[in-house]
């Protein structure tokens, strides 16, 4: 082969790596959609091991005339998946099992957590008996959808009046992230830790690190202990 030819060769080479290289970057960057998490499904990812998540106890409160508050736990007791959705639906059934009033919801759920869920400003349902049942979990993998975000709060007031009862205090997000919104629940309990009230409040642009202010409040109920008020903060992920 002569000089020449092999001197073509090369930067013949050259030029196709260049383009090459250029239409890459134009694919990469404009044109190639950006990878999410998405909910795992099936063998692929083996939610299908995941156990139901359960529902321990439903609590019904008086919220004034005319309204009522409904507060459910639940328990993930998966550790390898949460749930990044699902449809809950508070049931009411008469004395013969048969569903006359339904409250539905949705929610999310982390490996591991045990949860609250609130329906606050319900007008009341006068059947005996009530259940919650969830249904369409979209299962994520513990990897993806990481640990229970961290929240911590501080100089936490309760006070309690003749028309409502209320806390006050300070929240810390001490997680690595941001997020979107935030929920509150406040759970107002008597000397025996039982609850007997309960009311939520949303934090909006929580960023990593900051501190800011909250007040719940709820009509006044006789027997409240402040010193068994318990507060819970929820938040999903953005890439959820």
């Amino acid at each position: 082969m002569s000089p020449r030819r092999a001197k073509q060769l090369i930067y013949g080479t050259l030029y196709a790596i260049i383009w090459l290289a250029f239409f890459s970057a134009i694919y990469f960057v404009f044109i190639k959609p950006a990878i999410t998490p998405t909910p795992c499904e099936g063998p692929a990812c083996g939610s299908q091991f995941a156990k139901p998540i359960s529902t321990s106890t439903l609590w019904a409160f008086t919220a004034g005339p005319g309204s009522a508050t409904y507060l459910a736990k639940i328990v993930n007791t998966n550790s390898d998946f949460g749930a990044a959705y699902f449809d809950y639906n508070i049931n009411f059934y008469d004395a013969s099992g048969t569903v006359k009033e339904t409250i539905p919801g949705t929610s999310y759920i982390y490996p591991n957590q045990i949860k609250y869920l609130l329906a606050p400003n319900i007008a009341p349902v006068g059947e005996p008996y009530t259940a919650i049942v969830i249904s369409n979990e979209q299962w994520m993998a513990s990897s993806s959808m990481g640990s229970v975000p961290q929240f911590a709060f501080t100089n936490i007031q309760a006070q309690s009046g003749p028309a409502t009862i209320s806390v006050n205090g300070q929240v810390t997000n001490n997680d690595v992230a941001s997020f979107d919104k935030v929920l509150i629940i406040a759970i107002f309990k008597d000397g025996s830790g039982n609850p007997i009230a309960a009311t939520q409040t949303e934090l909006d642009n929580f960023k990593a690190g900051d501190t800011r202010n909250f007040s719940v409040i709820y009509p006044a109920v006789s027997g409240v202990n402040p010193a068994n008020n318990e507060l819970e903060a929820y938040a999903l992920r953005a890439s959820m």
